[in-house]
C-alpha cells in the first residue's frame, strides 16, 4: 500500500513528472480477479528500459518492481506498479498533472471509491469496460 506520509514528500515538479511518465509511458487499467466473489482492482504501471526511472519511482511513490528479460540485443524492461486501493490516494494526487491519461484515471478513481464495502456490480461493470474500451491499441482517444 502507498504510504501517505511517502507521498506528502513528493513535490509538485515530481508529480508532474511522474503524470508526464505515465501519459507517455504508463498504462491505468483495471483487471477482474475472480475467486468465490468477483471483484475489480486498479494498477498502474510504467514500463521501460532505463532502470533508475523505475528506482525513482519505487523510491517516491512505493509500489513493486521487476524486470523482463528478453533475448539480447534486445535490452530488459524494467516495470513500477502500483496495485489496487494504494491508488487512491496517489491517482488524487496525480491527476491535475495528467493530461492523455485523465479521463482513465478519474475513471479509475470512480471504481476505487465504489469498492469500498460492496461487491462487485453493474455500476463497477460498466466503468471497468469503459477504462477497457479506452485502454485498447489504435483508438484515438482525443476524439472522446
Amino acid at each position: 500500500m502507498v504510504e501517505h506520509n511517502l507521498l506528502s514528500n513528493i513535490t509538485e515538479t515530481e508529480l508532474a513528472y511522474i503524470a508526464g511518465l505515465i501519459d507517455a509511458d504508463g498504462c491505468i487499467s483495471a483487471s477482474k480477479f475472480k475467486s468465490k466473489y468477483s471483484y475489480v482492482y486498479v494498477r498502474v504501471r510504467v514500463c521501460m528500459t532505463d532502470k533508475s526511472v523505475i528506482d525513482f519511482l519505487a523510491s517516491r511513490v512505493g509500489g513493486r518492481t521487476c524486470i523482463m528479460k528478453r533475448r539480447p540485443p534486445r535490452r530488459p524492461i524494467f516495470q513500477w506498479q502500483l496495485c489496487g486501493r494504494s491508488n487512491m490516494v496517489f491517482l488524487q494526487r496525480l491527476h491535475p498533472y495528467l493530461l492523455i491519461k485523465k479521463h482513465i484515471a478519474h475513471l479509475a478513481l470512480e471504481l476505487i471509491e465504489k469498492q469500498s464495502g460492496s461487491y462487485y456490480n453493474n455500476e463497477q461493470e460498466e466503468i471497468y469496460l469503459h477504462i477497457k474500451f479506452l485502454n485498447r491499441k489504435g483508438i484515438n482517444k482525443l476524439s472522446n
